[in-house]
């Protein structure tokens, strides 16, 4: 870590002196933000940023360009290609800390978001809008057979209606817990109704 970032010291900074190598180190590392300066030999900063956010693996990363560059049109197209904030040489290094924290915050509550939109919320397995949009895509790619299993579970409303509710939820949790520990990591899991179970 160089002297100028020892104020990041309680986060795991990896540097990296090229654009290149900073692409090859998001294949390698988990990175939940990247600091980025526009002005780098060879692959300029802009380029690595559309580079990040044109791949799948990568579009979601947070990218804060820090820079000498103070000129409007610079800043403009920083954020333009996706860049989340702009910051500019010789910077402060309590605010670009206050900077990296709000990004951070701001994933961690995108994702937890994003939890809530794609999951059932008892079972924590997709939900029916999710099951099926990833379905398709899956369906779109597929160059081998693709096999499609539905799950009803039988008289689940005696269940519920002798044991309660909450014992209901809870052996629906563990039935949903059992199969995805016996499904490939490749499967989808998703719920469709009540007691009904689909997976790929």
């Amino acid at each position: 870590m160089g002297k100028k970032l020892t104020f990041l010291k309680e986060y795991d900074v990896i540097p990296s002196t090229s654009g290149e190598d900073a692409l090859a180190l998001v294949k390698e590392e988990s990175i939940d933000l990247v600091l980025l300066d526009i002005l780098m030999p060879g692959m300029d900063g802009y380029a690595v940023c559309q580079r990040l956010k044109n791949q799948a693996y990568t579009q979601d990363i947070p990218v804060i360009f820090i820079t000498a560059k103070t000129d409007e049109e610079s800043i403009e197209k920083a954020y333009d290609i996706g860049g989340a904030d702009f910051v500019t040489k010789p910077f402060k290094p309590k605010e670009l800390l206050a900077r990296v924290k709000v990004q951070l915050k701001l994933q961690t509550v995108l994702r937890e978001l994003d939890f809530l939109a794609t999951r059932d919320s008892l079972t924590g397995i997709y939900n029916r809008r999710k099951f099926f949009q990833l379905a398709e895509q899956m369906y779109a790619k597929a160059s081998d057979d693709l096999y499609a299993v539905m799950i009803d579970i039988d008289h689940f409303k005696r269940v519920n209606d002798r044991y309660g509710h909450h014992t209901g939820d809870d052996a629906l949790k563990n039935i949903t817990r059992a199969i995805s520990q016996a499904l490939p990591k490749s499967s989808l899991f998703g719920r469709m109704g009540e007691k009904s179970l689909l997976f790929f």
